[in-house]
């Protein structure tokens, strides 16, 4: 099993050197993060979103992931979802890194989704910002039964 990094586009992001990560594990991204890093796996559901994406034949040199949408139909080099997954890209990517086939990492750290807005960071929910220098130490499982998706 591999190390998996999933990033969002969160303010708490901006700090990273997401560039450090690579050599630790896969990285899993969402949305516009494309746009200033070019992660292993993009992960879009959003039409607008896609469509940028394949405006800029992104697709083409880079896997992209997305949900079937008959919107995508004439594009080329997508790789589609058997089923949707949802009009949310960040449990998308979750979900790919966890169960998509040939994906099964183990830990999973998801950074730059802040859930709170631009103030605190998610604070108020027992979630801090990812620091490069902590040491990896678990903050808040995805659920009771499955540990290995780790909120930073």
């Amino acid at each position: 099993m591999t190390t998996a990094f999933i990033i969002g586009n969160g303010k708490s992001r901006q700090h990273l050197d997401l560039n450090k990560l690579r050599p630790h594990g896969k990285i899993y991204a969402c949305n516009a993060v494309y746009r200033t890093f070019e992660p292993d796996y993009l992960v879009a559901v959003d039409t607008k979103m896609v469509s940028e994406i394949d405006r800029h034949k992104w697709q083409h040199t880079h896997e992209v992931w997305t949900n079937p949408n008959k919107v995508f139909d004439k594009m080329n080099k997508l790789n589609f979802f058997e089923e949707s997954l949802g009009w949310s890209s960040g449990p998308t990517a979750l979900w790919l890194a966890t169960y998509g086939k040939g994906h099964d990492n183990d830990p999973i750290y998801i950074l730059g989704f802040d859930f709170e807005g631009s103030g605190g960071f998610g604070m108020n929910r027992g979630i801090r910002p990812f620091d490069m220098s902590d040491p990896v130490v678990p903050v808040v499982p995805v659920d009771k039964d499955d540990k290995r998706a780790i909120f930073y």
